[in-house]
């Protein structure tokens, strides 16, 4: 049983009472009924599989234990969204039972430990990532386990914390570099290594077996560490470390021509894209390294598709944006602990796990997301850091302190515009929830204001001209979807509104041309084909449609079937 000290309670009862405010605060928001982005995606494949679906028939494109467990909790309390919040929530709140109690335990000091749990629990991302359906609070959890368990410094705990965290690979990937800097732990511990290694094995052989058994690929992991290593590690890589989910992302990932090579070719493809980059201009490579090293360490929250900051500009939630942490001004105290311990394996041990962690936020992506799965880690440092920065000030060690106080700077040392809050996607997620709560005044206002500041945002004038169709403004859709297609003009969801915006104006000869546009998109298009069949029909044109016919055996037979009596 774990014991807490005073200091200790009354930093949980603060988290608590947080928590129940956080969700409340939620509940008064659209978030509460809508998810969006990876979450949506997550939430929609736990539906498959409570349903006894499968929804990675091309593999798993992401990591499958996240949308596992949430089909398990789906099948249990229903689709209400807030069965998993509150269990994400109880998962942050052991996290931080387990953090206070190592802290305390590593700073030997009664508060150290209500200090490292105060920082994780009140830390924003934190808080908006429990109430999100993603895997932070997971993945937080998994962390602290493993450490609680290197600490233990047995061969067995030692071959279980590797397994665990290989195992957890399967909710997020960062988690098999944890796996092998527990590996390397060990290493340096000069103990249980054959332990770790076996329980590497075993960690990883659910998901290797999976890959083998299903897909014919040897192959430890998920589908889409390629691409995201592409977008991070690319010329353009500011670009696009920044692109937002929606049309601007299909069109980097049609790029891999998905037609012809499935998510595994696909992940080769990118990856390899990636190294041919690098080995071309390694110089321009290792200076992107040191900006995501910087920007990896600052003071400002980079989110890629979730930004709390745009939760909590105003609205229910906008008391959430209070909190003083954040990640900047901790990391400088985290390394001054680390540092600051006697050298020697335990020192080296905690270097590796911190380094585990933090390396997907230089060689891949700053997002929170990455740098979450770091924090736990941080958080129990801090409080080292400030026993050390107490210990300095008692003995007038100055010349000591002074190159700490240079680098507690860095973090908030300037950086580029683009880490900036951006409005426009602010405007856009708020769009999106409106059209999902059926408010489509609101939603084309927001969508306009949003391309008002970002005229180049094409997914915010898809959803604009879907919700100008559903209020029947097809001229004004029409004109948001030309738009679009100037600049992407394979987008084959924009086609497609084109075709119906021009059936639903009698323009049946544009619609019919725009339709078949879209069927000329790779890909299998059999019934985009029917589509275009049909409308030809309405156009008048059966000498269109029996060359379509004669050209594609396969649309000749499904047109066959169709009208058979």
């Amino acid at each position: 049983m774990i014991k807490l000290n005073r200091w200790e309670w009354g930093a949980l009862a603060l988290a608590i009472g947080v928590r129940i405010g956080a969700h409340a605060s939620l509940l008064a928001t659209r978030h509460a009924q809508t998810v969006l982005v990876d979450a949506h995606t997550y939430w929609t494949q736990a539906a498959a599989l409570a349903a006894g679906k499968n929804p990675f028939a091309d593999g798993f494109y992401q990591p499958p234990g996240y949308p596992m467990i949430l089909g398990q909790i789906r099948a249990v309390f229903g689709d209400a969204l807030m069965a998993p919040r509150v269990l994400q929530q109880l998962c942050g709140l052991l996290t931080m039972v387990l953090l206070m109690r190592l802290g305390r335990s590593m700073a030997q000091r009664p508060w150290a430990g209500a200090l490292a749990g105060l920082l994780f629990a009140l830390y924003g991302p934190v808080l908006m990532f429990e109430l999100d359906l993603l895997t932070p609070a997971i993945v937080s959890l998994v962390v602290v386990a493993t450490v609680t368990l290197i600490r233990v410094a047995t061969p067995l705990s030692m071959g279980v914390a590797v397994a665990l965290s290989a195992i957890a690979a399967a909710v997020h990937p960062s988690m098999l570099l944890l796996a092998l800097g527990v590996v390397a732990v060990a290493g340096v511990r000069g103990a249980g290594v054959k332990a770790a290694l076996i329980g590497l094995c075993l960690g990883l052989l659910p998901m290797t077996s999976a890959n083998v058994e299903r897909y014919g690929q040897w192959q430890v992991g998920s589908n889409n560490a390629g691409i995201n290593f592409y977008i991070g590690n690319n010329p353009d890589w500011k670009t696009t470390t920044f692109t937002r989910a929606g049309l601007r992302f299909r069109k980097l990932a049609l790029e891999a021509e998905p037609h012809k090579r499935d998510s595994f070719a696909r992940n080769d493809y990118w990856r390899s894209r990636a190294l041919s980059g690098i080995a071309a201009a390694p110089h321009e490579w290792l200076g992107a390294m040191a900006t995501r090293l910087h920007w990896s360490v600052n003071n400002v929250e980079i989110p890629r598709n979730e930004d709390h900051r745009c939760r909590t500009e105003a609205g229910a939630m906008a008391w959430m944006g209070w909190s003083p942490v954040r990640f900047g001004w901790v990391f400088p105290l985290a390394l001054i602990g680390l540092l600051g311990m006697p050298r020697g394996h335990e020192r080296r041990s905690w270097g590796l796990v911190w380094l585990a962690l933090h390396a997907p936020l230089v060689l891949f992506i700053v997002s929170d997301r990455y740098r979450l799965a770091s924090w736990p880690v941080v958080c129990l440092l801090a409080p080292l850091g400030a026993v050390q920065l107490r210990l300095w000030w008692a003995s007038s060690e100055w010349r000591r302190m002074a190159p700490w106080g240079a680098l507690a700077l860095i973090p908030f040392a300037p950086l580029d515009g683009r880490t900036d809050v951006d409005p426009a996607w602010c405007d856009h997620t708020a769009g999106n929830l409106a059209v999902a709560a059926g408010d489509l005044e609101a939603a084309e206002s927001l969508y306009l204001r949003a391309i008002a500041a970002d005229p180049g945002d094409w997914s915010a004038r898809r959803w604009l001209a879907a919700s100008m169709m559903k209020k029947r403004e097809y001229p004004a859709a029409l004109e948001q979807v030309e738009w679009v297609l100037a600049e992407f003009p394979d987008s084959f969801p924009m086609l497609k509104m084109e075709a119906s915006l021009h059936e639903r104006m009698g323009n049946y000869r544009a619609a019919a041309e725009s339709m078949e546009r879209a069927y000329r998109v790779p890909g299998e298009r059999t019934s985009t084909g029917m589509q275009v069949l049909r409308l030809w029909r309405k156009a008048g044109d059966e000498q269109r449609v029996e060359r379509l016919l004669r050209d594609d055996p396969a649309l000749s037979r499904r047109w066959a079937q169709k009208r058979r009596p």
